[in-house]
């Protein structure tokens, strides 16, 4: 049901706005309420899925890590990028899905995609300027470090379920 002053509201505005020279309709009345009902119908849908804040997007995680980490497969010479430290992001796209997540990676007030997801979401930047060539690789050869172990890391963050609980602003179990 159309609110009383919402439909007047939409009456007053079809009487000013000029009315496009159509035919008529097979059995709508030309005096018919009919467009300003459904331009107010499709306006309340608009709104309302625009505005619906049943579920907020999950949070991103975030951890500070470099390549003298000890325990961690990157430690040593498994260490991908130029620079020794920065920090690990995992920005979920839907949380219903493992792996779908968006691995950054930041340092020196930049923040490189380190995984599809990131290069898809076109926000961040190219990681290849910090990127490490694999000294073992024949001459000539421009083959990099593995990178695996930091996007394991960064989709970890997202699925670990301490971060999920934090996420949702649920205490952990």
């Amino acid at each position: 049901m159309v609110p009383a002053r919402a439909m007047k509201v939409l009456e007053e505005a079809w009487v000013i706005w000029p009315r496009p020279r159509l035919r008529p309709l097979e059995g709508v009345p030309m005096g018919s309420k009919l467009l300003p009902t459904l331009a107010l119908a499709a306006s309340a849908l608009l709104l309302a899925a625009c505005s619906s804040g049943g579920s907020q997007a999950p949070q991103p995680q975030e951890e500070k890590i470099s390549a003298s980490d000890q325990g961690k497969p990157w430690a040593g010479s498994g260490w991908p990028l130029k620079v020794q430290s920065g920090t690990l992001h995992c920005y979920p796209t839907n949380p219903q899905v493992d792996g779908l997540s968006a691995v950054t990676f930041s340092a020196g007030g930049r923040e490189y995609a380190l995984n599809g997801v990131a290069i898809d979401a076109a926000r961040y930047e190219n990681v290849g300027p910090i990127w490490l060539q694999e000294p073992s690789a024949a001459k000539g050869l421009h083959v990099k470090v593995d990178m695996g172990v930091l996007i394991a890391e960064g989709l970890r963050l997202c699925s670990s379920p301490a971060t999920r609980a934090t996420a949702s602003g649920s205490p952990a179990s």
